[in-house]
């Protein structure tokens, strides 16, 4: 089935004179090591295909249709040469470094060193060295140019050096990319969940209806003029270093859950600890923390207050209603004459209505 996929264009100045085109390959995910498709680029290099699905209950298809020329006028009109496809997913092609595919196949480093060059075609071993291959064959110098960025290296003579994987320049680099991604505003879905939402302080200020009560009536003065309400105080915001080292920390799992096995997230995350000073952000968020509780218990404290008020002024109801009953039993029974007073005390158990002596008699 076919599928729709936005891919960069190639670059009309590359030198290159490769004749390979863009195609879609299946490598293991850096994290979970499951086969994962990437998109290979002859001039753009390794991108990562993200796919954008409307929702189940709105199914959505594509139709396309031919481009238009500019020698044909605005009022052409095609039959046919049209097709539709029914997966209405969008799929974008996006830059990544080949540094998280190449993490799991150089760590652990080797104990001697290596040319930049056998260390990437070591690659080729793996059990998925047929699409190394074709990664091989088309950014080989991008590749080697990654393995040297994290090497040590020693000079063998005749110009040449031999590089070993350090685990510190890998991490020192992941670290430089969670600086980048803090310094340069995090995605807008991940700036405002992760963010902005953690960062907004809770209205601690909730005025009960006994305090609303005792205000009202201290503002309240005898000739009918009221007080000047008192401005509320204003909740300080964030500090920039506060959101900041957020940011970081934030960066730091997203590559950590989307690229980086478990390993080197734990020592990725220990030398930002080491290079960064968090504990004004967590003492911050446990300011935060507190005050959303004690604001729940406010409003929790409030709302029991309301209902009690609430059925106090039920209460009252009820026995003013009641009240006003007795009141109206107690006329009624200053209305009635004292003859009728006594017959009412009379038994009458076993007699006979007098309704009863006006009824039809029945046919014997």
């Amino acid at each position: 089935m076919a599928r729709i996929c936005i891919i960069p264009a190639s670059e009309s100045n590359d030198n290159s004179s490769t004749t390979e085109s863009p195609t879609i390959l299946s490598l293991p995910h850096p994290r979970t090591s499951a086969p994962t498709r990437y998109l290979m680029h002859p001039t753009t290099g390794l991108h990562e295909l993200t796919v954008i699905r409307s929702a189940s209950s709105q199914p959505r298809s594509w139709l396309l249709t031919p481009f238009p020329t500019k020698s044909e006028p605005e009022s052409t009109q095609w039959i046919g040469n049209g097709q539709i496809i029914s997966d209405g997913a969008l799929y974008i092609a996006t830059p990544i470094d080949p540094l998280f595919l190449l993490l799991p196949h150089i760590l652990p480093s080797k104990a001697h060193f290596l040319p930049a060059d056998e260390i990437v075609d070591s690659l080729a071993e793996e059990s998925e060295g047929v699409h190394w291959l074709r990664v091989i064959r088309v950014a080989r110098r991008q590749l080697e140019a990654r393995v040297r960025a994290v090497s040590e290296s020693v000079d063998v003579g005749g110009g040449e050096k031999a590089f070993r994987v350090s685990v510190d320049k890998v991490i020192s680099i992941l670290a430089k990319k969670c600086g980048a991604m803090a310094r340069g505003g995090l995605p807008k879905s991940l700036e405002d969940e992760f963010v902005t939402k953690p960062l907004v302080r809770p209205v601690t200020a909730i005025v009960s209806a006994a305090t609303t009560v005792t205000a009202a009536a201290e503002n309240t003065e005898i000739d009918g003029t009221t007080k000047d309400d008192p401005t509320p105080p204003q909740n300080p915001a964030a500090s920039e270093e506060i959101i900041h080292l957020l940011r970081l920390r934030v960066a730091c799992r997203f590559l950590s859950t989307t690229y980086l096995s478990p390993n080197i997230s734990s020592l990725l995350s220990s030398h930002l600890d080491k290079i960064h000073d968090f504990a004004s952000l967590d003492a911050y968020l446990a300011e935060l923390k507190k005050l959303r509780a004690e604001a729940a218990a406010a409003r929790f404290s409030d709302f029991s207050l309301k209902r009690s008020m609430n059925d106090d002024e039920s209460a009252d109801l009820r026995a003013d209603k009641k009240r006003k009953q007795e009141e109206e039993a107690k006329k009624k029974k200053k209305n009635v004459s004292k003859g009728v007073r006594e017959l009412s005390k009379v038994n009458t158990r076993g007699m006979a209505k007098l309704t009863s002596f006006f009824k039809k008699k029945e046919a014997a």
